[in-house]
């Protein structure tokens, strides 16, 4: 008998305990709902209130440089970080830079710290990197490769000056004067456009 008065005892303590924490977290619950969002995180002061039931770890943005391109050299390049996003919905800032350049390129870039930064290439095989934060964490860097060409000219042929040659006499031709905008490597192929009518065989009349 004694132990189960003295059991009965403790259930009715640990009743009245319960309830008095139930009436603390409620009014703790209600509190919650008046605090923004981020103070909502860091609430968990109270002695009744447990912090997990609050908060919820911040996540890491996703950085998205966009699609690769190939891009005329000096022609102005729009990059385009707008696929980037962030679990929690948090608010973005960008920043992009150059992980490379061709050795002598001068090209900057204009407004590195928006979602939508501008730049003309120089020169060709330029990279870009964006990293992104959602005002706690910095992303993983992505990276969008700009390769940028110029235009390939045709060349010019300069078969050399016309010549008057006797018959039977080597002619030496000369095409050192083309020429290639670009300034590729210049590869010839000679060949004859006309030639003179073969000569109708020789005849002559025998004496009789």
């Amino acid at each position: 008998m004694v132990l189960y008065k003295h059991s009965k005892r403790q259930r009715s303590r640990a009743c009245g305990r319960r309830h008095r924490e139930s009436d603390v977290h409620s009014r703790c619950r209600r509190r919650l709902c008046d605090l923004p969002h981020r103070e909502r995180r860091r609430c968990g002061q109270h002695p009744g209130h447990r912090r997990g039931n609050a908060s919820t770890e911040n996540s890491a943005p996703a950085a998205n440089a966009g699609p690769d391109q190939n891009i005329g050299t000096d022609t102005l390049v729009t990059l385009d970080g707008s696929g980037s996003s962030d679990a929690d919905g948090d608010t973005l800032t960008y920043s992009w830079s150059f992980t490379s350049r061709p050795i002598g390129s001068i090209a900057l870039l204009s407004g590195a710290a928006t979602v939508s930064p501008t730049f003309t290439p120089d020169m060709d095989g330029i990279c870009d990197l964006l990293t992104v934060n959602d005002g706690t964490v910095n992303s993983i860097p992505d990276t969008v490769m700009v390769t940028a060409a110029s235009a390939n000219s045709a060349p010019v042929a300069n078969a050399g000056p016309d010549q008057n040659v006797a018959t039977a006499s080597l002619v030496t031709l000369n095409g050192s004067g083309s020429s290639d905008a670009d300034g590729d490597t210049l590869t010839y192929a000679w060949s004859f456009t006309s030639v003179p009518p073969a000569a109708p065989p020789c005849s002559r009349t025998l004496p009789p």
